[in-house]
């Protein structure tokens, strides 16, 4: 995938991971536009972190962009989304970076998963 498509991926999983924080958000209201603009600079950054990280050359994909690490992204979702929202300002403020950072990480690797490479296991 080129650089482009994983801005464009990251970005939409960021800005939709803001959802699994819409209870604080809505109680929140003033912190909606920047957390949505937070998501896009985060999204936009992270999700060609693994190919800063290891840069394209031949059998580039090693441990930054393998199965492991996209479980720990997803874990760290899943977890977030689960937690009882504790509605201390600069915790989920943390919270919600945390989720954007880890939405697009995970949808690099996503992406990446389904070309002809794949992804290695470790």
């Amino acid at each position: 995938m080129n650089k482009k498509a994983h801005q464009i991926a990251g970005v939409a999983a960021s800005e939709l991971s803001l959802a699994m924080h819409h209870d604080f958000l809505i109680l929140h209201w003033k912190y909606i536009p920047v957390a949505c603009f937070g998501a896009y600079i985060i999204g936009k950054i992270i999700s060609i972190i693994p190919d800063l990280i290891e840069p394209a050359k031949w059998n580039h994909r090693k441990f930054f962009h393998s199965w492991f690490v996209l479980i720990c992204c997803i874990s760290l979702l899943v977890a977030s989304y689960m937690k009882t929202p504790t509605f201390h300002g600069y915790y989920m403020i943390a919270d919600i970076t945390l989720t954007a950072m880890a939405a697009g990480y995970a949808s690099h690797l996503l992406l990446d998963a389904v070309t002809p490479a794949g992804l290695p296991i470790i």
